[in-house]
């Protein structure tokens, strides 16, 4: 297989690669694209565009560059992995010879534990949406869903009408397009059906009859309005923690790990590849407990 010369040429080629051989979905590849794209900028300033002129030492100066700009731990490791994803496929099938990624090494990430809303903030914002109205029976079921199963905000807004079975699961399609099955609670299954009997009264013409939510003027509905709709009903609830859609899916994994549920259990439901992926939340019960004990115990350390 013939040598890849040029690093912008790499670059697309490896984009082109995940997502026609990976099935990576579009905002995972935009995502690498923004990484590669600030190291392929950076290159440029220092007059190297061609694959045999990166080695360890400019790819450092890139990392400390990222530093001294105040890029946050995360943005820095993040930037580097996808360097390093894109010079491992480029060694794998005969792209590149050498690999300078693996005498570089990146700042560890900062253990940042998933901020979650406790169970009365769930339902208080739950029950936010006026549910006389089609758009907030359709808010309703957002946000019932999202907590019910846990899935994530991208996973939500490719749901289809026929991804809901019977049975009160919902086939969810993950990243790498894997799917899995994962049950529906009683309250969100109901809010799902009273939504589902006046969805089409969200447009007067359903440009996407498969979607299964829908924008006023019927098309699929986007992560951005859900965001946006999310921040209305917080407001309107008083919940003045900084929360996103993704709260919801900490949220539920941590209620029921404090619920006693089984870790792999957990794993399958999240869709994460990786027991440890699953295990940050373990310090988020953990730390529950801590702040229970100090608070309640006749001799912690706060009494």
């Amino acid at each position: 297989m013939s040598q890849i010369v040029e690093l912008d040429d790499a670059i697309e080629e490896f984009l082109t690669y995940l997502q026609v051989d990976r099935n990576y979905s579009e905002q995972t590849v935009r995502a690498y694209r923004n990484d590669l794209t600030d190291l392929r900028k950076f290159c440029e300033t220092k007059g190297k565009t061609r694959l045999d002129q990166l080695d360890n030492l400019l790819l450092r100066s890139f990392l400390a560059l990222l530093q001294k700009d105040g890029k946050a731990r995360s943005t820095v490791q993040r930037r580097m992995s996808a360097v390093r994803s894109m010079y491992t496929w480029l060694t794998k099938f005969g792209h590149a010879t050498k690999n300078p990624t693996v005498k570089v090494r990146t700042p560890k990430r900062e253990q940042r534990l998933p901020k979650f809303l406790d169970l009365k903030e769930v339902e208080t914002l739950l029950d936010a949406p006026d549910t006389d109205s089609i758009i907030g029976l359709r808010d309703a079921a957002i946000l019932e869903l999202l907590y019910s199963t846990g899935m994530r905000i991208g996973e939500l807004t490719d749901l289809d009408v026929d991804r809901i079975e019977p049975d009160m699961t919902v086939k969810v399609r993950g990243k790498g397009k894997k799917e899995r099955i994962v049950p529906i609670g009683r309250p969100a299954m109901g809010a799902i059906q009273a939504y589902l009997k006046r969805r089409n009264e969200l447009g007067v013409t359903v440009h996407d009859p498969n979607a299964l939510f829908l924008s006023h003027v019927g098309t699929r509905l986007t992560a951005r309005a859900i965001r946006y709709r999310l921040d209305q009903y917080l407001k309107a609830a008083g919940i003045e923690k900084e929360v996103t859609p993704h709260t919801l899916r900490h949220s539920f994994a941590t209620h029921l790990l404090n619920g006693g549920a089984d870790m792999r259990v957990v794993q399958e439901m999240l869709g994460h590849v990786s027991l440890a992926t699953t295990q940050v939340y373990t310090h988020v019960t953990q730390e529950r407990l801590r702040e229970v004990y100090n608070d309640l115990h006749p001799r912690s350390e706060n009494q």
